[in-house]
């Protein structure tokens, strides 16, 4: 959906990692960016994701992120991916 001129942006940020690869680590970081109990989302990202918009920043952590679900994310998002193989993926910039 197109939001209005005079709406807010929907805002996310996002902590993603898998086990044993950086999990434990996200985790502190929300703990310390956030200071408040984070929402934590598994998988395939839920639409609408909860909080969006309403949340602070760092305030969502992806276990196991299914990256491809980023597209349907109505918001604003900025995603830190803890990678488990970062030669496998691919990225690509102007």
């Amino acid at each position: 959906p197109i939001q209005s001129a005079m709406a807010p942006p929907r805002r996310c940020w996002l902590i993603g990692a898998y086990h044993k690869t950086g999990c434990v680590l996200a985790v502190k970081l929300l703990t310390l960016l956030n200071r408040r109990k984070y929402v934590r989302v598994e998988g395939t990202l839920p639409t609408p994701l909860p909080t969006v918009g309403s949340a602070a920043a760092f305030s969502h952590y992806w276990f196991s992120p299914n990256v491809s679900s980023l597209a349907e994310l109505d918001a604003d998002y900025r995603f830190l991916h803890l990678a488990r193989d970062p030669a496998e993926l691919v990225a690509s910039a102007p």
